[in-house]
């Protein structure tokens, strides 16, 4: 089975952004797929890293311009 990461747990420790931040990019549209079991979110590990990427991307260009 794909490794599993908490919606908690990508907000705070790999994304860093606030609560509302994070609310508003699921209403959005912004976050990766997600899996819900319950009230709580989790992502494939493998989504999560190729949005990552992605976005990484799009900040490297912007600097870039």
């Amino acid at each position: 089975m794909e490794p599993l990461i908490a919606d908690k747990t990508l907000r705070e420790e790999i994304v860093g952004v606030s609560a509302v931040t994070w609310w508003h990019y699921r209403k959005n549209g912004m976050l990766p797929p997600a899996i819900k079991f319950g009230r709580r979110y989790y992502y494939r590990q493998q989504d999560v890293e190729r949005w990552l990427a992605e976005r990484v991307g799009r900040t490297a260009e912007s600097q870039a311009e």
